[in-house]
């Protein structure tokens, strides 16, 4: 890996002239051929800092619909699990071909055999258990905001405390 460049005056005040303009870290750090760990470490040593409010709300949004996408799997699992359950006692045609002709024969029987009740109860049981593990993913993800919400408020008091 080539050595890098040291960092010069001059960059300092391109890196504060763009960030004045509002640009994101990662557009400062494109445009000054700099990575953006370089860019960040040079911009906290200045103390310039990036607005995030943006990619917070961006994350937020995101994070919101994947639990609604998550809820709405977990529904779809649970009713799997219902009619998966629901087959239990109910007749049924089974068929198959056999014989020496290659035959399909098929008939009708009252209730699943003991092997194809194991079967529903095991995609019942399946179902259910990806429902569940989808409920525990979402109320994880209300943790993960809280502890957010929490960070966010440090940050800000922090922030007004060295401001003072």
């Amino acid at each position: 890996m080539p050595p890098t460049q040291p960092w010069t005056d001059t960059e300092d005040d391109q890196l504060r002239n763009l960030h004045a303009d509002g640009l994101s870290l990662t557009e400062t750090a494109k445009r000054m051929h700099r990575s953006k760990s370089t860019v960040n470490r040079a911009a906290r040593r200045l103390g310039l800092h990036w607005d995030r409010t943006k990619t917070a709300a961006a994350t937020a949004a995101v994070i919101a619909d994947g639990r609604t996408r998550r809820a709405a799997l977990e529904q779809r699992f649970l009713d799997e699990a219902e009619k998966s359950l629901d087959r239990m006692w109910t007749g049924h045609e089974i068929g198959a071909f056999g014989g020496m002709d290659g035959e399909y024969k098929h008939a009708y029987v009252d209730e699943p055999s003991p092997a194809d009740r194991k079967a529903i109860m095991q995609t019942a049981a399946s179902a259910s258990m990806a429902a569940a593990k989808l409920a525990e993913q979402n109320a994880g993800t209300e943790v993960d905001a809280a502890k957010g919400a929490l960070t966010r408020l440090k940050v800000a008091l922090e922030t007004a405390i060295n401001d003072d």
